[in-house]
């Protein structure tokens, strides 16, 4: 059936009146009375009364107005989205990120987004939070993974809490514990990442002085690991670092665990292109 009838009959019961329903549709009274009993012949039945009071619905008009209703409200969804699939048929879509989601989240995510949108370019930033934070706030990305709390001026969706994991070499007396306490970390030559000040680990890193003790400092996960490996020390790192993890290591977790929390950022979501927030959407939908 055409869902234009529909339309004619949801307004002329709307209005009550065969002559507002054409003023609103831009119809005469004469076409939307053709309308009307077109659609009344297909259904083969009666769905409307006419008096001197108006135009109503009959006994089977009642029992059928909700479903005509939600089939033109299917059928506007229908094409809102076919308009805003016809808008991302190209276009680019920037990202900031970070070396451990760019290995452990982004490739399936640009993958199976690659399928719903094959002509989709992307370009991805791969840096510090703060590099990050920065690039979204200046326009260089249209959005960006970032460690919780930011700036008040992004617009921020929670995506993981990130276990903070102690990574040391294979038979180490500490890998013989399923978790390890805080202060064990002090007792062992320790390899410190260089972070931002607000470290998940600043806090165990102060209270046990652990940093003035470090032999070797670096801002290279993947360093961090090869050190460990050959028994230069221990650390910590964010599980997802060690995803897929190259390196013959032991894994423990900390006790009490600490984590890091991971979020997607935005300057502003009203401004996004159409395929920008569709990949947002993406990202919501689909995070580990």
């Amino acid at each position: 059936m055409n869902v234009n009838k529909y339309e004619v009959f949801l307004k002329t019961v709307e209005l009550g009146s065969l002559t507002k329903a054409g003023d609103a549709l831009k119809y005469t009274q004469s076409g939307i009375s053709h309308i009307l009993n077109s659609l009344e012949k297909e259904c083969g039945m009666r769905l409307l009364e006419r008096d001197r009071s108006g135009v109503y619905l009959n006994s089977v008009g009642k029992m059928l107005y909700p479903y005509i209703q939600k089939v033109c409200e299917c059928h506007q969804q229908l094409s809102e989205v076919i308009d805003t699939l016809l808008s991302l048929e190209s276009g680019t879509i920037r990202i900031g990120t970070m070396t451990s989601i760019s290995t452990a989240w982004l490739p399936k995510l640009l993958q199976s987004f690659n399928e719903i949108y094959p002509n989709i370019k992307f370009q991805m930033l791969c840096g510090e939070y703060s590099d990050i934070e920065k690039w979204i706030q200046h326009g260089n990305v249209d959005m960006g993974f970032v460690k919780e709390p930011v700036s008040n001026d992004l617009t921020v969706y929670h995506l993981k809490e990130d276990e903070m994991m102690v990574v040391l070499p294979m038979g180490h007396p500490l890998a013989k514990l399923e978790k390890i306490p805080h202060d064990l970390l002090s007792q062992y030559p320790f390899i410190l990442y260089i972070d931002d000040e607000n470290s998940e680990i600043k806090e165990i890193l102060d209270k046990y002085d652990i940093a003035s003790k470090s032999q070797y400092i670096t801002k290279e996960d993947y360093s961090i690991m090869s050190m460990v490996e050959f028994g230069m020390g221990i650390s910590v790192l964010p599980g997802l670092v060690l995803h897929r993890c190259p390196y013959h290591i032991e894994i423990r977790g900390l006790l009490p665990p600490v984590y890091r929390s991971l979020a997607i950022a935005v300057k502003y979501n009203d401004i996004l292109s159409p395929i920008a927030k569709e990949f947002l959407k993406h990202i919501l939908n689909n995070t580990p």
